[in-house]
């Protein structure tokens, strides 16, 4: 991974926008989208607070066209949903509902409700069928509609949907669904399955396409970087909000930039490949949104930045006959080369200060044997249950400081270890919050007591994905009732290796050894694990633990090192199975009393609406006595409407709070399995949902099928 830092000032160019507007409407941050509503013409669509959707034209002096949604409007986009359709359909997600509507016709393709809510959509095809498909993301879920709002795709997710993207992730010339979502996971799908998983620092607020398999995304802890394929070519944090990332092509050279809009209203513009700031713009207040489109009809596409308080710029891209022969590039070069030349300066100052002070005592001047070495060991301490990185030199020069940095290590992402005494070794506490795998990068500063100079050693250390459990004999683990059964046609010596590298261990396999078992403590939160394969367990590989999440990534896990793509396995977990038939009652009841609720509403407004009439009535007709009766009943019927519409808003929250675990125990009964048994098993689930057949949900998660 490389880590950009910001660009010195002297080398971030002015961004020169094309054309300015001020919209008279406040924008909702992250929710505007570029479209040809009419077929023809390009508007700007812009969400705003009090949930309305206003659409701007371009070609048009007139008023804007007002879409009044009467929600909170909380996703937007815009396409075509039909080959036969030649204008785009702007597209409002709500907490509840999708909302196709077509603005050139006045009219409304779909309204469908949508348990799990609307957090982000895009439009793509989830296969190779030319039929487009409204993708949107919710609550552990991913769906997807067609032109006339029936589903068509759906699957799970490890934790609610923060945005969508489509991208060739995997260079197979064709479009991978990329999702983020608040467990800081990236997922890029393929259909319904899973083709590869990063987990990042914090949750998932943007990701966009940028060039061929590359693309970038944005974190809730303010930090921005890009990927191509699995590589995370280099990341960078700010301290203000990042609200909107996009990716368009400003000087003209074939290759996006990546646009970064800030909470402060910092537009920054840097380079796909090393994150370099290479133009810079601030708007009057924070950034909201960027979109790329032709909006001014010149052909081209171009760059428009908006902000909360409706102010919008436009920033064309350069012509390469344009660009001066000192183009953007060049100065990013230039500043290459001046602060390789600091750096180079620097070094020769030390090298002379090295050469006056030759006559000094070692240890004062603070040189050290050429020998030197740091050793690193990373390993448990059992005594304090943690786990423990020790650093040591090999001969008598002391440990000062250590710099460490690891992403989801630290909080903030990096440490500073002083020692209170300088000695030759030092240990570092660490506490992993997740399993995940990662390389620690280290500084040590090492020298002598008194010594004017030290010394920076810099070293790696990777830390294994199940670093946090601690072996132990599995006869000293108490009985552990959950159990995943899988059939592995593998070696014990291959399960070994995945053991030696995913864990810290260093078991040595005895060749006349056809079984295994062992046993592990976390010493984060004391979940105990144990494996066996072997006669005992006739030939099938089996963990033993009560963390269904657990389960999933050692399944993962193993699967990937031993390049196994297709894998079934049945599943035991009482506790979480009794819990989860308490959780599919809960859906029912909740869903049962909203339909309950629904039909009292609609009684009390129909009451509502005849009172009126009545009261109106009365009115007209100079009875004031019965005028006032009607009113007052009026006013206690709307009082009533308001402690129901409360009833209903609690309800919705206890039902989508139980959906949400019925899509999070899919999607762990989902990593029990790999492949096309994975797949089957989201859509057999899916399918049991639609049929109402708890008991038959509950058997697929067990034995992976029906």
């Amino acid at each position: 991974m490389a880590t950009s830092s910001a660009a010195q000032p002297g080398s971030v160019a002015r961004l020169q926008h094309a054309f300015a507007l001020r919209l008279d409407v406040n924008v909702l941050p992250g929710r505007a989208v570029i479209g040809r509503f009419d077929g023809e013409h390009v508007a700007l669509a812009l969400a705003n607070p009090g949930g309305t959707v206003t659409v701007h034209w371009s070609d048009r002096s007139d008023k804007p066209q007002v879409v009044r949604v009467n929600r909170d409007v909380t996703a937007l986009a815009a396409a075509s949903l039909s080959p036969e359709m030649p204008n785009d359909i702007l597209l409002v997600g709500t907490p509840t509902n999708l909302m196709a509507y077509d603005l050139h016709h006045n009219k409304d393709l779909f309204f469908k409700d949508v348990a799990d809510g609307v957090n982000a959509i895009v439009v793509r095809s989830p296969s190779k069928s030319s039929t487009p498909l409204a993708i949107v993301g919710g609550n552990c879920s991913v769906q997807g509609f067609d032109a006339v709002g029936d589903e068509k795709f759906w699957t799970v997710t490890g934790d609610n949907v923060t945005c969508l993207a489509l991208c060739d992730a995997d260079g197979d010339s064709s479009d991978e669904l990329l999702v983020g979502s608040e467990d800081s996971q990236i997922r890029v799908y393929r259909n319904e399955q899973v083709i590869w998983e990063t987990t990042e620092v914090d949750a998932i607020s943007a990701i966009t396409t940028m060039h061929g398999s590359c693309f970038a995304y944005a974190l809730a802890n303010n930090s921005v970087g890009v990927y191509d394929r699995t590589t995370r070519l280099w990341s960078a944090k700010y301290n203000a909000r990042v609200v909107a990332i996009a990716s368009f092509d400003l000087d003209g050279d074939g290759v996006p930039e990546l646009v970064v809009g800030l909470s402060d209203g910092t537009v920054d513009v840097r380079l796909m490949r090393h994150g370099t700031i290479v133009q810079s713009d601030t708007m009057g207040a924070s950034v909201a949104a960027i979109v790329v489109g032709d909006y001014r009809s010149q052909q081209a596409p171009e760059l428009m930045v908006c902000a909360i308080d409706g102010e919008l710029k436009g920033y064309a891209s350069a012509e390469p006959d344009q660009r001066s022969a000192r183009s953007v590039s060049d100065e990013v070069a230039l500043a290459k080369m001046k602060a390789r030349l600091a750096e180079l300066q620097r070094e020769l100052a030390g090298y002379d200060q090295n050469l006056a002070a030759m006559q000094k005592p070692v240890q004062q001047l603070g040189r050290i044997p050429p020998d030197t070495k740091i050793s690193c060991a990373l390993g448990p301490n059992l005594t304090k249950t943690a786990l423990e990185l020790r650093m040591s030199t090999s001969n008598d020069t002391l440990i000062k400081f250590v710099i460490l940095f690891g992403d989801n290590v630290f909080e903030g992402e990096s440490l500073v270890k002083y020692a209170a005494q300088p000695e030759k070794s030092i240990t570092v506490p660490l506490s992993l919050q997740k399993n995940v795998s990662c390389d620690l990068m280290i500084k040590v500063v090492i020298g002598y007591k008194g010594s004017a100079q030290d010394h920076v050693f810099e070293l790696s250390h990777r830390i294994p994905k199940f670093a946090s459990f601690s072996y132990c004999k599995p006869r000293d683990l108490p009985f552990i009732k959950s159990l995943v059964t899988l059939p592995l046609k593998e070696r014990v010596s291959r399960v070994i290796l995945w053991l030696n590298q995913s864990f810290l261990l260093d078991f040595a396999h005895r060749n006349d050894s056809d079984s295994l078992n062992v046993g592990f403590k976390s010493m984060r939160d004391d979940t105990v694990l144990s494996m066996s394969v072997g006669n005992d367990t006739a030939g099938q590989f089996q963990i033993r633990t009560d963390d269904m999440q657990l389960a999933g990534d050692i399944i993962q896990d193993l699967c990937a090192f031993l390049s196994v793509d297709d894998c079934e396995s049945s599943a035991s977990f009482p506790v979480d199975f009794e819990q989860f038939e308490g959780v599919l009652r809960g859906v029912k009841e909740y869903s049962d009393l909203r339909k309950r609720l629904c039909t009292e509403m609609a009684d009390l407004i129909n009451l509502v609406k005849m009172l009126v009439i009545k009261g109106e009535d009365a009115r007209l007709l100079g009875d004031m006595g019965e005028m006032k009766t009607q009113y007052s009943e009026l006013m206690d019927t709307n009082n009533e409407l308001i402690r129901e519409l409360a009833k209903r808003s609690a309800n919705h929250e206890a039902l989508l709070g139980a959906l949400k675990k019925v899509n999070l125990m899919i999607q762990r009964a989902a990593r029990l399995r790999m492949g096309t048994h994975k797949t089957n098993l989201i859509q057999a689930c899916h399918n049991a949902i639609k049929a109402n057949s708890t008991g038959t949900l509950l058997n697929i998660i067990k034995a992976g099928h029906e």
